[in-house]
C-alpha cells in the first residue's frame, strides 16, 4: 500500500513539474536584452549611474534609445553580485504605449491577463512587464532573469531570518 502511495504522488509531482514548466514560458522569450546575457558583467563602456535597492544601475552612452516606433527615454542595466538580472525601459506618452503594446503582443505573444495597462510575461529565463500609468503618462517595460531573481531573494530571506535569528 505504502509503494503504491509513494508511486502516485511521484506520477502526481512529475505531472505538476510538467504542467509548471509549460506554463512558465512564452513564444521568443529572450535570454538577455540585446547583446548582453544575464548574468553577464557589466561593459567597459557602461556609466554607474545609481544603485536600487542595494544593486548597481547603469547606462550605455551610445545606447540605441528606441524599441521598433517607440521612441524610449531611458534604459537602466541592473547589476547584482555584478552579473546583469534587470533592465528597465521608459518611455513617455499613449502613443509609444500603444506602439510597444503592439510590439510586445506580437512578439511574445498573448498575456492570461491584462489588468489596468499592465502586461506580464512569466518564463523560465526572462519575467517581463511592460505597464502605463494614464496620470503620469509613462510607460515601462522591464525585463528580469527569472533565475537571478529567485537566487537573489532566497540570499534577501536568508539575510532577513538570520537578522531575527537572536528575537527568538
Amino acid at each position: 500500500m505504502e509503494r503504491k502511495a509513494k508511486a502516485g504522488l511521484s506520477l502526481v509531482f512529475l505531472v505538476v513539474v510538467v504542467l509548471l514548466g509549460r506554463g512558465l514560458a512564452f513564444q521568443n522569450e529572450p535570454k538577455g536584452f540585446r547583446d548582453l546575457k544575464w548574468g553577464d558583467p557589466p561593459l567597459e563602456a557602461m556609466k554607474y549611474v545609481t544603485q536600487i535597492d542595494g544593486d548597481n544601475g547603469y547606462v550605455l552612452p551610445d545606447d540605441k534609445m528606441q524599441i521598433g516606433n517607440c521612441q524610449l527615454s531611458r534604459i537602466i542595466y541592473i547589476y547584482w553580485k555584478n552579473r546583469l538580472y534587470m533592465v528597465g525601459c521608459g518611455f513617455q506618452g499613449q502613443e509609444n504605449f500603444d506602439v510597444m503594446k503592439m510590439i510586445c503582443l506580437q512578439r511574445f505573444g498573448k498575456v492570461p491577463e491584462e489588468l489596468f495597462d499592465i502586461y506580464n510575461w512569466e518564463g523560465q529565463v526572462t519575467s517581463m512587464t511592460l505597464q502605463y500609468d494614464n496620470l503620469e503618462g509613462t510607460g515601462f517595460l522591464g525585463f528580469t532573469s527569472t533565475l537571478l531573481n529567485i537566487e537573489r531573494n532566497q540570499e534577501e530571506e536568508k539575510k532577513e531570518a538570520e537578522k531575527a535569528e537572536g528575537d527568538w
